[in-house]
């Protein structure tokens, strides 16, 4: 399926954590001299039309941020997103990626939507290389990567409910070609109920716990350190479709969790509603 599209939730609580982790992460590669291989396997546009996304006025977190801390990734954010912004753009994934990367990192982008796969390719242009794939058809391709450190983006819409069946399994066979690898597994968190969007009532979330589910599976099937970041930008209790997202990171850089646990302080502090501070950081396989 098709239908979902970056730019409708470019700029919201989500999509703010992702790209402050991402930051994290290629910080700690950049902290060697020794290039590194990247794939964002759902790369959508890369970047995106800063009206387009400030549509959704209620969504777009990054208005919410002070940049007023003294905290590495959110001055690395500030300064992207102050370079797009000039020309009246939002960086998407990609955009942060390229931004982060030096010249000798061996950059990947795939996109399987025509539409955004076109805009991509034209954003893209020479820094790096794209591709027009099913995601995990690319994954598994570009296994085993050169040079054989790097990580993985792994951003699906989860619009099929199987989505997060092969996530597992196309990453439990990635890490068969790939035991060093770094996997960051973006998933939504989604509250029991949602309003149907056709109709406006409210009614039961058929995927309602299937990202959590994932994220088990996944701690019970590898053999390498993981662990689990969430984000709640709202409380669970009584809160309807997506109240949060996670992110399932694999193989994580040393020490990156200090600096991820500061930057769920700062969305706490500044981007979660009504001062919710339910936000988590967990080894799931802490002694490996």
């Amino acid at each position: 399926m098709l239908s979902y599209q970056h730019k409708f939730h470019a700029g919201n609580h989500a999509d703010v954590f992702k790209h402050l982790t991402l930051i994290a992460l290629m910080s700690k590669f950049n902290q060697k001299s020794k290039p590194y291989f990247y794939l964002d396997t759902h790369a959508g546009e890369g970047k995106y039309p800063l009206s387009s996304v400030q549509i959704h006025q209620d969504e777009y977190a990054f208005n919410a941020l002070s940049f007023s801390q003294d905290l590495a990734e959110l001055k690395a954010y500030r300064k992207i997103f102050k370079k797009y912004k000039q020309n009246d753009e939002y960086p998407g994934s990609p955009a942060f990626a390229i931004e982060m990367a030096r010249e000798q990192d061996n950059l990947h982008f795939n996109e399987l939507a025509n539409d955004a796969f076109g805009d991509l390719k034209y954003f893209i242009h020479r820094t790096g290389s794209v591709h027009h794939r099913n995601a995990f058809e690319v994954l598994k391709g570009l296994m085993p990567p050169k040079p054989n450190r790097g990580m993985v983006l792994i951003d699906p819409p989860y619009e099929d409910a199987d989505e997060y069946n092969q996530v597992h399994e196309a990453v439990c066979s990635a890490l068969r070609k790939w035991p060093n690898g770094t996997f960051a597994i973006w998933y939504p968190l989604l509250a029991s109920r949602r309003i149907n969007r056709k109709t406006k009532q409210l009614e039961n979330t058929p995927k309602s716990g299937m990202s959590e589910q994932m994220v088990l599976s996944l701690a019970e099937a590898v053999e390498c350190p993981m662990m689990d970041v969430t984000f709640n930008f709202t409380d669970n209790d009584g809160s309807v479709g997506m109240y949060g997202s996670g992110i399932c990171i694999i193989n994580p850089p040393f020490k990156v969790d200090a600096s991820i646990r500061e930057i769920l302080s700062l969305l706490e502090s500044e981007v979660a509603m009504n001062g919710v501070n339910q936000s988590s950081l967990t080894w799931l396989n802490p002694q490996l």
